[in-house]
């Protein structure tokens, strides 16, 4: 596999270089997967690759080690990648931010012509499906994403969401245009929140310190809504006592930090209980941050009117 140079010293990681564009053109053109086995730190690690239309590429990859590994990825053209753990965890790392992704993750990961780096510890098996999009042609979505990692879900059943696309052999253009059409429609629907939260202005009164306090706030909010900082850790990022942040706050978005916050979980708990039959209630309380399935139907009642599964019987 040419685009692969692998390094090993006994006392670091074994260290893997991948030459990411190389490594895209081995994706097959014709439909299908193509699969490469690469034996690395003790195990193997296990890559398919398909391409289902022009700029959409899926990437399945299962590492098994006994030794940790880093894998460093060569700058590849820009895109967006939505990245759903299947089992395992893996920390990707590049200019911007990092991501940490578990098990029933769903993270948006921008990339550039920076290198990534990922770390994979040994003696455990992960398993990552990425969705990629080439972002020429859709740079107003791109725009949404920002320019570091955000965890967009977790604790979801993540195999339900892409299970199908990991086993569709994509062997004929019926079913690609099908996978294109799944891909697409996952995209749209885990950055309808980004677009809903980009829609908010600004109050006027704010000046401009605040209003970039607040900005930093928001950015950092939507990098990880299910595990959110203090209110005082917040605060001192917009560099203003809490206080203070929550009265700018509600002047730029009518509610308070946390308010705003439980607001956006709770739209997106509605959308998932409206539109994803096949996931349980309690794995959308879980997957949106909320403690219990009892916390979940108490506070999507007080919100919404009604019970979650009333909701979805009535969708």
């Amino acid at each position: 596999m040419s685009a692969i140079r692998s390094h090993c010293a006994s006392d670091v990681p074994e260290l893997w270089r991948v030459g990411a564009r190389q490594l895209d053109a081995l994706a097959p053109r014709d439909g299908g997967w193509r699969c490469s086995r690469v034996g690395l730190a003790g195990g193997e690690a296990c890559f398919r690759l398909a391409r289902v239309a022009e700029g959409i590429a899926f990437t399945h990859s299962r590492i098994a080690l006994r030794r940790p590994l880093r894998t460093l990825i060569e700058p590849t053209p820009p895109s967006l990648m939505l990245a759903f753990g299947l089992s395992g965890v893996s920390r990707f790392e590049r200019p911007g931010g990092s991501a940490r992704i578990v098990a029933g993750d769903v993270w948006l990961l921008p990339a550039d012509h920076a290198p990534v780096e990922r770390s994979t510890p040994g003696d455990e098996v992960v398993e990552i499906f990425l969705l990629r999009f080439a972002t020429s042609g859709l740079e107003d979505v791109a725009a949404l994403a920002g320019q570091g990692p955000r965890r967009l879900a977790r604790a979801l059943s993540t195999r339900a969401w892409v299970g199908e696309l990991v086993a569709d052999p994509l062997d004929s253009p019926l079913a690609r245009l099908r996978a294109q059409g799944r891909a697409l429609e996952l995209l749209g629907r885990w950055l309808e929140p980004l677009a809903e939260s980009a829609s908010v202005t600004l109050d006027a009164e704010l000046t401009r310190a605040e209003r970039r306090g607040v900005a930093r706030v928001v950015e950092r909010l939507r990098q990880d809504p299910f595990a959110p900082p203090t209110l005082a850790a917040l605060a001192a990022e917009a560099g203003m006592s809490h206080s203070r942040l929550n009265r700018c706050f509600r002047r730029a978005h009518g509610q308070t930090v946390f308010s705003w916050l439980r607001e956006q979980r709770l739209l997106r708990a509605r959308r998932l209980v409206r539109e994803s039959p096949e996931l349980s209630l309690t794995e959308i309380a879980l997957g949106c941050g909320f403690s219990s399935a009892s916390h979940f139907s108490a506070s999507f009642r007080a919100r919404f009117g009604e019970t979650p599964g009333a909701c979805r019987r009535t969708r």
